[in-house]
This record gives structure tokens, C-alpha cells and sequence, in this order.
């Protein structure tokens, strides 16, 4: 394997790794806002929105 192929190999596992960390915050905050909560595996998570005060 060339330098240029080993690069290329690690740029894409990085930015499927990136592309996989964003995708799975964009569908709890998605779940949380639609039913409350989310799952992983046998448990389960409720959601409660923080807002922020503006004082």
C-alpha cells in the first residue's frame, strides 16, 4: 500500500466517524423532542429541555 492510499484510507474513517457522531446526536435530540426520550438496548432515557433564562 502506498503513502497516498494509507491517507486516503484515514481521511475517509475520519469523516465517516464524523459524519457517524453527528448523525446519532441529530436523531436523539430528534427523539427527544418528538416522544421525550430514546433507547439503547434494554434502556431507556427520558429527555428534559434546559432552557436558558435571559436575564
Amino acid at each position: 500500500m502506498t503513502v497516498s492510499g494509507f491517507a486516503y484510507q484515514a481521511a475517509g474513517f475520519l469523516l465517516a466517524y464524523y459524519i457517524g457522531w453527528l448523525r446519532a446526536h441529530h436523531t436523539i435530540a430528534a427523539e427527544c423532542e418528538r416522544l421525550g426520550g430514546f433507547y439503547v438496548g434494554p434502556r431507556t432515557f427520558r429527555c428534559v429541555k434546559v432552557e436558558e433564562s435571559k436575564e
